[in-house]
């Protein structure tokens, strides 16, 4: 999987070294190739030192269509006073760190420890 990674942003990062030059050369300025990659680079590494705390946060929170619309008719549900439909709403799957992956938020927590 770190193989997939450093060659997404390896690649990424050789294609904006190389558009900038290009670009450089077109506009008459004068950059070095290396200057142009060290900003990409370096880019390229904290975007790969970030990459395990995203991951991580899309475990837990996920960003799925499901999760949005319950989170949507919950909160609906609330300000209208109503108690939100739960038959509908699937049990919860397990990710792999063994917590659920449709975690709505604190609200639906609160909604489904209340009744």
């Amino acid at each position: 999987m770190l193989a997939f990674w450093l060659l997404a942003f390896g690649s990424a990062a050789i294609g904006n070294t190389l558009t900038w030059r290009i670009d450089a050369d077109r506009h008459g300025i004068a950059a070095s190739v290396s200057e142009i990659a060290t900003n990409e680079f370096t880019s390229m590494a904290v975007s790969l030192a970030m990459l395990p705390f995203l991951l991580r946060a899309c475990d837990c929170w996920p960003l799925h269509a499901e999760t949005r619309r319950r989170y949507r008719e919950t909160v609906r549900a609330v300000a209208a006073g109503a108690e939100p439909a739960r038959a509908r709403a699937p049990a919860p799957r397990l990710g792999r760190r063994g917590h659920t992956r449709y975690n709505a938020g604190p609200l639906l927590r609160a909604c489904s420890s209340a009744g």
